[in-house]
C-alpha cells in the first residue's frame, strides 16, 4: 500500500462531478498552499475557475467498462499525488471497486472496505442501526412491485422508495434518486423506473415528520475527532439541501453518530443524515454519506475545515482539532435554490420528468424567495462566493442566467 507523509507543498487529486463538493475542497486545500488537481468534473463547473486549482485533467469519465483505469493510473504515476480524494458517490464506488489496483500508486481517502460496504448500502446501514438501537423509520425491502404492494399494505403512506445505493459500477454517473409514492400506482411506477437501471431490490421507508439535520464527522479508527451539525432550510427529494444553517451539536444525534462510527471502526469523513421532529424531540437516522457531502461549503464557512483536517489526519497523523465552530451561519446554493423556485412556478407540462431529484421534500413548502432578505446579513454566505476567489461565483451566475433563459423560453412556447 502506498504511504505518503504530508509535505510542505502537498499534491492532491480530487475525483468527482459535483462542483458543490469539489469547489470547497479545492479552496480548503489550496488555501493551505497545496497543489490541487481535479478530474472527472464538468468543464462548466464553477470550480474550474478557482484560483486555487492547479490543473484540470481531461481523462475519460468512466462508463460501463474499465477503459478509464489505464489513463488514471498513468496520471497517478506521472504526478506522484500525496492523496486522492473521491468526492462523489460515483467516484467513490469506482475507486473502491479498484482500490487494490490503485493503492500502489497513491493513498486514497476512503473508509476501510467493510465500513465502506456498510455506509454505501442502505440496507446494511439500516441493519447496523437496528443492532445499535438507533431509531430509524419503518423500513422493508421488496424485490418487485407485487411484493412491494403486499408490504406497503401494512405501512403508513406516503412511502419513500429507495435504491440500495445511489450509484452502481455499471452506470456510475447516473444517479438513482429516491422517489415518493403516495398510492399503489405510484409505487408501481417507482419500481418500473428504478428497476430499468438495476434488478436489485428496493427499500420502502415510511415518511417521518420533521426537518433534515446533518451531523458531519471526522473520525479515526472508530473515534470521532471533530463534529459539526447543520439544519436544512430548503431541501429537495434527491439533490440534498439548497439552503441551510449551522446549529449547535445535539447530544443525542452526536451520540448516535458516535455509536455507528465505533461499530464500523470508521476512519475518514462522513455525514449522518437525520430527520428531527423539533416539537417532540424525536429523531430518526435516514442514511450515511461516507464521503464529503453537498453542503460542505457551509461547514467550511462556519470554521469546520474538514478537507484540510482530513489531509492533516491522513498525511501528518494529526489527531487534535478545534472543538467549536460558528453557529447560525446561513449558506445558500444560489444556482440550485433558484432552480427549485423557478421549477415550482413553471407549468407542470414543461417541467422536467417527475423523478429528476428536484422535487421539494414532502415535509417542506417549496422555497418562495421570502427569506432572500437574509442575503444582506453578515451571517449569510453563497456556496460559490468567496472574496479571495470570486470567479467561480460569477461563473455560477452565468450558468444560472442560461438556465433561466432556457426555462423561460420553454414556458413561452
Amino acid at each position: 500500500m502506498f504511504v505518503a507523509a504530508k509535505k510542505e507543498r502537498a499534491r492532491y487529486l480530487l475525483l468527482g462531478h459535483d462542483s458543490r463538493i469539489i469547489l470547497p475542497i479545492v479552496r480548503s486545500l489550496g488555501r493551505e498552499g497545496a497543489e490541487v488537481h481535479v478530474a472527472w468534473c464538468s468543464e462548466k463547473a464553477p470550480a474550474k475557475r478557482s484560483r486555487y486549482l492547479k490543473h484540470w485533467h481531461s481523462i475519460p469519465v468512466p462508463a460501463d467498462d474499465n477503459s478509464w483505469l489505464s489513463p488514471l493510473t498513468a496520471l497517478l504515476r506521472s504526478h506522484e499525488f500525496d492523496l486522492m480524494i473521491p468526492a462523489s458517490d460515483p467516484s467513490a464506488v469506482l475507486i473502491h471497486e479498484n482500490r487494490a489496483l490503485l493503492e500502489p500508486y497513491v493513498r486514497i481517502a476512503l473508509p476501510a472496505i467493510e465500513a465502506f460496504d456498510t455506509v454505501f448500502d442502505k440496507q446494511k446501514t439500516v441493519s447496523l442501526a437496528r443492532e445499535l438501537a438507533i431509531p430509524i423509520p419503518a423500513t422493508h425491502v421488496a424485490r418487485n412491485p407485487s411484493e412491494a404492494r403486499a408490504i406497503a399494505a401494512g405501512m403508513n403512506w406516503p412511502l419513500m422508495v429507495k435504491p440500495l445505493s445511489s450509484s452502481t459500477t455499471s452506470d456510475p454517473f447516473t444517479k438513482r434518486f429516491v422517489r415518493w409514492a403516495k398510492t399503489p400506482e405510484q409505487l408501481d411506477a417507482c419500481f418500473d423506473d428504478l428497476q430499468q437501471k438495476s434488478v436489485e431490490p428496493l427499500m420502502l421507508q415510511e415518511r417521518v415528520s420533521g426537518q433534515g439535520v446533518g451531523v458531519e464527522i471526522l473520525a479515526h479508527q472508530g473515534a470521532v475527532l471533530y463534529a459539526f451539525q447543520h439544519q436544512r432550510l430548503h431541501e429537495t427529494c434527491g439533490n440534498g439541501s439548497t439552503y441551510r444553517k449551522s446549529v449547535a451539536l445535539c447530544p443525542e444525534l452526536l451520540a448516535a453518530s458516535e455509536k455507528m462510527v465505533r461499530a464500523l471502526d470508521y476512519t475518514g469523513v462522513a455525514m449522518f443524515e437525520f430527520r428531527v421532529d423539533q416539537a417532540s424531540g424525536s429523531y430518526w437516522l435516514i442514511e450515511i454519506n461516507g464521503r464529503f457531502w453537498g453542503s460542505l461549503a457551509l461547514a467550511v464557512a462556519a470554521g469546520a475545515n474538514f478537507p484540510a483536517w482530513l489531509a492533516d489526519m491522513m498525511l501528518a497523523d494529526r489527531r487534535s482539532f478545534p472543538s467549536s465552530y460558528r453557529q447560525d451561519i446561513y449558506a445558500r446554493n444560489l444556482h440550485n435554490d433558484v432552480r427549485v423556485m423557478v421549477r415550482r412556478v413553471m407549468p407542470r407540462a414543461i417541467r422536467s420528468r417527475e423523478f429528476d431529484g428536484w422535487n421539494t421534500a414532502l415535509d417542506e413548502k417549496s422555497p418562495n424567495g421570502m427569506d432572500l432578505w437574509r442575503i444582506f446579513s453578515r451571517h449569510h454566505r453563497f456556496d460559490t462566493f468567496s472574496y479571495d476567489d470570486p470567479l467561480p461565483f460569477f461563473k455560477d451566475l452565468l450558468e444560472l442566467l442560461y438556465l433561466f433563459v432556457r426555462l423561460t423560453g420553454k414556458s413561452l412556447k
